[in-house]
């Protein structure tokens, strides 16, 4: 009854069941009763996050899962920003955190033009070292991956992220297969 692991599982659950109802068209292709069923859903989401709060137990996950929501409900640019902040302040190596704000910064969640590239080449340096080159790595990885609009990435940061994986965690196949995709 008081496992975060539960309660994390099911607002990840709710909000992929939202876009389920939503469907994957744009937003103007969607009926009054798919975005019903996508605001209730993604706000039983929430609400099983908030409560999550009481817990003691927390878990990174829950992170990702109120930053999921966040995007879903279109929460304010400010909003979003202090979120990634609490989360990385966290878990600083949890690159996911990372990954799903990058992903907010795209044109189609209203990002502005070169707002992405600044935000991932700013968290890159900060982060600094190969840690930095990490999380710029893995972010490319999914912005290339499933942006449909061109993001512009410094390579050279990109092939040193994959570097420093496979140096601290040696060779893996999922990565060489995603910097070959690259």
């Amino acid at each position: 009854p008081d496992s975060i692991t539960a309660r994390v599982a099911l607002a990840e659950a709710y909000v992929n069941y939202g876009w389920e109802a939503r469907g994957g068209g744009y937003a103007d292709t969607v009926s009054k009763t798919g975005w019903s069923l996508f605001d209730k859903r993604v706000a039983r989401a929430k609400q099983v996050l908030d409560e999550a709060l009481k817990i003691s137990t927390k878990c990174p996950e829950w992170y990702t899962a109120m930053q999921q929501v966040a995007l879903a409900q279109g929460w304010n640019p400010g909003t979003k920003r202090e979120l990634l902040e609490r989360a990385v302040k966290f878990e600083p190596d949890y690159y996911y955190y990372y990954r799903i704000y990058a992903n907010s910064l795209l044109p189609q969640w209203d990002g502005a033009e070169g707002q992405l590239e600044q935000y991932l080449e700013e968290t890159a340096d900060k982060l600094g070292g190969s840690a930095g080159d990490i999380v710029y790595f893995h972010v490319a990885d999914s912005l290339i991956c499933c942006a449909n609009t061109e993001v512009k990435l410094i390579w050279p940061r990109v092939q040193r992220g994959f570097d420093a994986l496979e140096k601290q965690n040696g060779v893996s196949m999922l990565n060489v297969n995603i910097m070959a995709r690259m």
